[in-house]
């Protein structure tokens, strides 16, 4: 069984947050809540893709700690955002 390290993660991590910068720019719409948003969505999608069946690497660990907290700062925003929105 090959052994799997962080390193793949990361990469296809910086990969994803450079595409998501590089259509922003392209689109002259840069916001940081679209990049946290979007960037959050690729950590969790990659992952899920990255995550083997049987085994749990230890990289893994780390990585669901910062998706957790990811979570809950996105969390936080959405609520503000329909305070905002409801006049509260």
């Amino acid at each position: 069984m090959k052994h799997r390290s962080g390193r793949g993660v990361a990469l296809a991590m910086s990969g994803w947050m450079f595409f998501i910068i590089l259509l922003m720019i392209l689109a002259e719409v840069v916001r940081i809540e679209i990049l946290f948003a979007l960037t959050l969505l690729g950590m969790l999608l990659i992952a899920d893709i990255t995550t083997p069946s049987h085994v749990r690497p230890t990289f893994l660990k780390g990585l669901n700690i910062i998706i957790a907290t990811g979570v809950v700062i996105f969390a936080l925003y959405f609520i503000q955002a329909i305070m905002e929105v409801i006049g509260v």
